[in-house]
């Protein structure tokens, strides 16, 4: 699972790459990334993209087995 963390206005949104819509919204860039990791650590291999407000990678989690519940 593949997911990018980005900004949107005010706020961040997680979207999943390859489906249309987002996963979640957060007030904070913290907050976001903290979920995001911890939906891609559960459902292993994947990563966590975060990305500036000019569109570039700044930041990115990768996890290559799942992490026990």
């Amino acid at each position: 699972m593949m997911l990018r963390v980005e900004p949107d206005g005010a706020e961040w949104r997680v979207v999943r790459l390859g489906v249309s819509g987002e996963e979640a919204r957060f007030d904070r860039r913290g907050d976001a990334v903290d979920w995001a990791c911890r939906v891609a650590s559960k459902r292993a291999p994947g990563s966590v993209d975060v990305v500036d407000d000019a569109g570039r990678i700044s930041a990115r989690y990768s996890f290559a087995t799942a992490k026990a519940a």
